[in-house]
């Protein structure tokens, strides 16, 4: 399952793309309402920063950096694809010294104006088979 990850990584990469004046910057920041390894909500710190960066309008490449109270912090490389304007997947692998893992997400944007989106999504763990639910906010930075 880890090739799996890295190789449509790799293939997201190689979209030839020509950057337009509607390329986007999207900064994410998102936490943990549950997971399925905790026995209530707000257990255990669970978090994450992304920068995403929009090849076209609805493929971006991200980069971003996990937190988590009882597990060592992770470094995540992965994309988005946006089906509609409001529905997206995010596959992503997720690394640090010790262990590589992969998620893949399937999120909802709710737009709260132009710039900021409320969002939600449910994260399947490949190497832990675990479940959460996670919301945050975004920014979009538009050129």
């Amino acid at each position: 399952m880890k090739s799996i990850f890295l190789i449509f990584f790799l293939f997201t990469l190689t979209v030839h793309c020509h950057c337009s004046a509607q390329t986007k910057f999207l900064v994410a920041a998102g936490m943990d309402l549950i997971k399925t390894d905790m026995d209530q909500p707000f257990q255990k710190y669970q978090g994450g920063l992304e920068v995403d960066y929009f090849l076209k309008q609805k493929l971006s490449i991200s980069l971003g950096y996990e937190m988590w109270s009882e597990h060592p912090n992770y470094l995540a490389i992965g994309s988005r694809i946006y089906f509609l304007s409001f529905v997206f997947v995010k596959p992503r692998v997720l690394f640090n010294s010790d262990d590589i893992n992969g998620s893949i997400s399937i999120g909802y944007n709710y737009f709260l104006n132009r710039r900021w989106r409320w969002e939600s999504n449910i994260d399947v763990y490949t190497d832990m088979p675990e479940l959460a639910i996670r919301t945050g906010f975004t920014y979009v930075f538009t050129k």
